[in-house]
Formats: C-alpha cells, structure tokens, sequence
C-alpha cells in the first residue's frame, strides 16, 4: 500500500521596521542567535540591500493594484448593469428625471456600486479606511527607517517573531508570499 502526502511549503515574509541602525544590526545577530539562516534574512536601507535589489513585495502597494484593476472592470459593469436592470423593471423612481434620466441614474448608482464591489473584491477595505496611515516599505525606508526582513516556513517566522519583539519595531507585519 503506497501512500502519497502533499505538503504545502509557504513561504512567509516578515517585515520589522526598525528606526535606529543599531537596533536592525543588534535584531539580524539575534536573528542568528535563533538559527535563522542568513539565507532567509536581509537587512534594507541606506549601506544595506535596497527595496529593488531585495525584491520585496509591498502587500499595501499590491493590493492598491488589485483595487484599481478591479474599479476599472467592476465600475463600467455596474454602470451598463444599473443601465440594463431599469430598462428591463421600467422603474422610474425619479419622475422628474424622465425615462433617459431614470436610466442615467440607475446606471450612475449601478457603478457606485460596481466601486464599491471592487474595494471588497479586492481586500482593499483595510487599506482604502487606513491608507493615510499606512505606509509603504518605499515609504519607510525614504524616511530612513530599516527593515528587517525574514523570509521562511510559519515555524521559522514564528521564532524570527519571537526574537524580533525584543526590540523597538516601528511595524512588524507577516504576510505570505
């Protein structure tokens, strides 16, 4: 009897940023004092690895992406869908608007609501109500702030957690891959 096991591998990402230049050195060798391999490790910011040569994906900047590429499909399908769903009822919900109008309207709510759909599509709530005060890894390190960036299985991120939390972090995010 021959038994196949799938094992999911992610690969999870996370993110300290860390204000003082010491305090990223001090939190990489505690990073080694937890036998995480310099391998899964990066140090970003000025005299360190930059955001392009690290390749690090932003998970705020991508889903603002996502959020645009879905309001530009989603808004012209609500608006043809509000267009269509007054023709095909006859509501005329404003009289004073007259039957193009009514039409008009109905299409103008049907891509509100076509918005609003891409922002749930998307993941994007969380972003569209704090993204003044998130900000993103270009962000932080123009602001000269460093990341600390451990990358791994979830019982790597967990101990690269654990060690992390010693220090001052300005955010510290996991995500996945």
């Amino acid at each position: 009897m021959t038994t196949n096991y799938t094992v999911n591998y992610t690969t999870n990402y996370l993110v300290a940023a860390i204000a003082d230049r010491i305090q990223a050195e001090e939190a990489m060798v505690s990073l080694r004092r937890e036998d995480i391999p310099d391998r899964s490790t990066a140090l970003l910011g000025a005299g360190f690895q930059s955001l392009e040569e690290y390749k690090l994906p932003d998970p705020i900047q991508k889903t603002w992406n996502r959020l645009r590429w879905t309001a530009t499909w989603l808004t012209p399908f609500g608006f043809l869908g509000g267009m269509g769903f007054n023709l095909v009822t006859g509501l005329n919900t404003f009289p004073w608007a007259g039957d193009v109008g009514n039409v008009l309207i109905g299409g103008t709510l049907g891509a509100i609501g076509g918005a609003m759909g891409s922002v749930f599509a998307s993941d994007g709530l969380m972003v569209v109500l704090t993204g003044k005060r998130s900000m993103t890894y270009r962000q932080r390190l123009d602001q000269g702030q460093f990341l600390v960036v451990v990358k791994g299985s979830e019982a790597m991120i967990r101990r690269a957690t654990k060690a992390l939390l010693k220090y001052e972090t300005l955010s510290l995010e996991s995500y996945p891959e």
